[in-house]
């Protein structure tokens, strides 16, 4: 198989496997956008985001073992 064979099938797959994504993606901000986005709802998603990302580097620093499947 040639080079561009090899990376054609490549993207290929990589564009297939995105379509679910990108449906996804869509409907959100589809539905975000027709039920419309209110202040208190983003202040409460980003502090939860926030806490979470911290959590989660918590985790990574000190017991990264946590987050493994084994």
């Amino acid at each position: 198989m040639s080079a561009v064979a090899r990376y054609g099938y490549i993207g290929l797959y990589i564009i297939l496997y995105m379509i679910d994504d990108v449906v996804i993606f869509t409907i959100a901000v589809w539905t975000l956008h027709a039920t419309g986005l209110t202040k208190k709802y983003a202040r409460l998603t980003l502090i939860f985001g926030g806490v979470l990302m911290y959590a989660l580097g918590l985790l990574l620093l000190f017991m990264p073992e946590a987050l493994t499947f084994a």
